[in-house]
């Protein structure tokens, strides 16, 4: 509990609109001792900002101390760089699952709610397509019954199960850069809000990550990375 009380009190405010006044890296290397009782669980949620460059050069797996066992099933079922190319949406939401079976609770909740999150996106995605929501809907059992069951629905059947869903469908109305803005403001909010309580704690300290990762994304986001970015979102929305 110390360890945490000292680590919260020191950490710099991170803001969605005035931005991170620090980089991820730095955190980690100035707290890197203070972190050290909490390396596991950081470590799983850093993980997230590397799954990219994993899967166009395998060889960053043997820098892992322990491979996650979705890494290696993505690679089996995607052995060429097109493929995995072809495939991040399943690198991600594998990654996810993988959170949601943590023992810690902070990260199998928040492994959960993306999980929803990237659902719900991806029906939103197929229905405005004119898509199959059965093949474009990649979700646990249940999430993806009532989907399909309330498909000629808005928020199909959602509203009482994901607080969040008009918001990701308000965000469906701004222009790709904004809707992405959006969303990713969607997630800082969910790991700022949904944890009330004992601020000094473990779970302050991975919310704080995971903050400051999103809000960190964007400020370096410069313009040769922001059209790409772009056209990475726009290839991402075309039909199958």
């Amino acid at each position: 509990m110390m360890n945490c009380y000292f680590i919260v009190s020191a950490l710099p405010t991170v803001d969605w609109f005035t931005g991170a006044p620090l980089t991820l890296s730095k955190l980690l290397s100035e707290f890197s001792l203070e972190l050290e009782p909490f390396k596991k669980n950081v470590n799983t949620l850093i993980l997230r900002n590397k799954l990219i460059d994993i899967a166009d050069n395998y060889t960053k797996l043997f820098d892992m101390e322990d491979i996650p066992e979705f890494l290696t099933i993505y690679f089996n079922n995607n052995k060429t760089p097109l493929d995995r190319q072809n495939n991040m949406e399943a690198l991600y939401v594998a990654y996810y699952e993988y959170l949601s079976q943590s023992r810690c609770k902070f990260i199998a909740r928040y492994g959960q709610f993306e999980c929803t999150l990237r659902s719900v996106l991806a029906a939103i995605r197929a229905k405005r397509a004119g898509l199959s929501l059965e093949k474009h809907t990649s979700t646990c059992k249940e999430l993806k019954e009532l989907i399909l069951q309330n498909q000629t629905l808005t928020d199909f059947g959602l509203k009482d199960v994901f607080n969040e869903i008009y918001q990701v469908l308000e965000a469906f109305d701004k222009d790709i850069w904004h809707r992405e803005r959006a969303i990713d403001k969607i997630r800082y909010d969910y790991v700022s809000d949904t944890y009330p309580g004992n601020p000094f704690t473990d779970d302050t300290i991975y919310a704080y990550i995971v903050r400051l990762s999103i809000v960190e994304r964007w400020q370096t986001l410069n313009k040769e990375q922001g059209k790409q970015y772009i056209h990475s979102l726009i290839n991402e929305e075309k039909p199958e």
